[in-house]
């Protein structure tokens, strides 16, 4: 033992820190990321309208905060698709609990819709690992006509 107490946490490559912590985080029953640390905001929004969502709701993740990019570096076009008035969009569905608790869904580039219901590969995963002579599973949506790696 190292005696130092390692925890989870959340962060992306724009936000150059960690965003949450599960520090606090001991229910298992949510894939969450954790807590939000201090000195950031976060907002979860419908992906279609910009809207904030209810508690509970899943929608998108935007973070705001001192850690958080001002754009990318001579491509103003990257930027306008992903900060709007400070708020990263980081394309993560995620559902914010009652007490502040943030879950995660999914990515949203990779939410599939069949026959209008949104359909997350990790939901399917999970189905697949429901099965016990599978070990491992990968789901994931491949573009309009792509080939089947089945024949």
């Amino acid at each position: 033992q190292t005696g130092v107490r390692v925890v989870e946490g959340y962060g992306l490559t724009e936000t150059t820190s960690g965003i949450f912590s599960n520090e606090w985080y001991r229910d298992q029953k949510h894939r969450g990321f954790g807590y939000v640390l201090d000195q950031h905001d976060l907002l979860v929004v419908n992906p279609d309208t910009g809207q904030e969502v209810p508690i509970g709701q899943e929608g998108e993740l935007l973070i705001k905060g001192p850690s958080v990019t001002i754009g990318y570096w001579k491509n103003p076009q990257a930027t306008a698709g992903v900060l709007t008035d400070g708020w990263f969009h980081t394309g993560d569905m995620v559902r914010m609990m009652e007490d502040g608790l943030v879950e995660y869904v999914d990515r949203l580039k990779e939410l599939i819709i069949v026959q209008g219901f949104n359909v997350y590969p990790t939901e399917v995963e999970d189905i697949i690992y429901s099965h016990p002579a599978v070990m491992e599973s990968s789901v994931f949506r491949t573009r309009s006509g792509a080939k089947s790696f089945w024949p």
